[in-house]
């Protein structure tokens, strides 16, 4: 469901009319559930005052759909503009002691559950309570994935900023019914009640596929930017992440296997372009190099920034270079990709939607919503 017709749903609105019609706040860290808040924050704003309080790519997130939606009315406050590291202990709890002075003032505190960050907002908020003797406000989480678990920690952190909270919306319907896990085989004993918001930002997956209109253009200015030569071949993009199991056991994995498919002709005249995980692009980098890729050319783009490098690999094992997109993300090789392949991404729904070939490569079928409906195959 896109954000027009979270708006205009007589069900939709009902769900969340149950919120006090008063200060709404909604507090981000990951720029997918910032896309999420921005579609329920103008809906909600026909009848409450909605702020966006946030930090790093959240913050970007915000003020790229405002733009996109010309919704400049709703105030988005950076609280980390400094951009201190969030993971520090002690960092953490600073910033949540002042973001629960701000949210002191609302009724309702709808957070992110990606990050630790928003275990220590809540403590700070509760703390606020025993301090000033007053009320605080309704603190609920949300729970932007569409799977009931996702590896490589999120399941877990989620779990823990559920349980603190005083209810649980779910981007997933389903999901407010259905039990959720905390680990891929534990499930999670919530305690509060779950509503089911029923919203996937289709207007991603929209833009997506009026890009693959363009896909020749858009592949043309690609490689012109880099002064790279295109010879025209099938293009396959690899989505990376960031936790322990993914370098541990699933990008191995797809090592070992474009390195076979290389080795036996099935990669020829094939350009693998691998599209690193913004928040680990020198770890994977690192990685690749330790498993024999070799550093044999960087392509800069335009502005000659080492931000803007196409980074291009080769292993004596295999026949096929593999290109590291260093600067542009995956919006920008999306729409000329002729396959896609990676582990778990938020992004498969809106590719899958965009009717754009997906293959789970890992080390273990992750049973996405996508593999359980016979939507796409995986490799292990």
């Amino acid at each position: 469901m896109d954000a027009l017709s979270l708006t205009q749903s007589p069900y939709r609105i009902e769900q969340i009319s149950t919120i006090p019609p008063a200060k709404v706040f909604f507090v981000a860290l990951n720029p997918r559930s910032a896309s999420h808040f921005n579609a329920l924050g103008r809906a909600l704003s026909q009848t409450h005052d909605v702020s966006f309080i946030a930090a790093g790519k959240a913050v970007e997130k915000f003020a790229c759909d405002q733009i996109r939606f010309a919704s400049d009315q709703i105030k988005v406050v950076d609280f980390n503009p400094k951009e201190l590291d969030l993971n520090d202990r002690t960092v953490q709890a600073q910033f949540a002691i002042e973001v629960a002075k701000i949210c002191s003032v609302a009724t309702t505190v709808i957070l992110d559950v990606g990050h630790h960050f928003f275990l220590s907002l809540q403590d700070a908020i509760a703390q606020s309570k025993k301090k000033r003797n007053k009320s605080t406000p309704c603190v609920l989480s949300y729970y932007d994935s569409l799977e009931r678990w996702v590896p490589g920690g999120y399941s877990q952190i989620a779990s823990a900023v559920m349980k603190c909270s005083q209810g649980v919306l779910f981007a997933n319907f389903h999901l407010a019914s259905e039990n959720v896990n905390e680990a891929e085989n534990v499930v999670l004993d919530l305690k509060m009640p779950g509503v089911g918001m029923g919203y996937y930002p289709l207007e991603a997956a929209k833009t997506l596929s009026e890009e693959r209109l363009k896909r020749e253009m858009l592949r043309k200015i690609f490689f012109t930017n880099f002064e790279y030569k295109d010879n025209q071949e099938k293009v396959l993009v690899y989505l990376g992440e960031n936790n322990a199991e993914y370098f541990e056991k699933s990008l191995p994995k797809f090592i070992d296997f474009i390195q076979k498919a290389s080795m036996e002709g099935h990669m020829e005249n094939t350009l693998i372009i691998f599209q690193p995980h913004p928040d680990a692009k020198e770890k994977e980098l690192n990685l690749l190099r330790e498993r024999g890729f070799n550093e044999i050319a960087r392509w800069f783009g335009p502005s000659l920034k080492k931000s803007e490098t196409l980074i291009t690999l080769k292993n004596p094992q295999s026949k096929t270079p593999l290109c590291v997109n260093w600067c542009f993300n995956s919006n920008m090789i999306l729409p000329f990709a002729d396959v896609v392949c990676g582990r778990q991404s938020h992004m498969i729904y809106q590719i899958a939607l965009a009717k754009i070939r997906y293959m789970q490569v890992s080390h273990a079928i992750y049973p996405d919503v996508l593999i359980k409906s016979g939507m796409i195959f995986a490799k292990v």
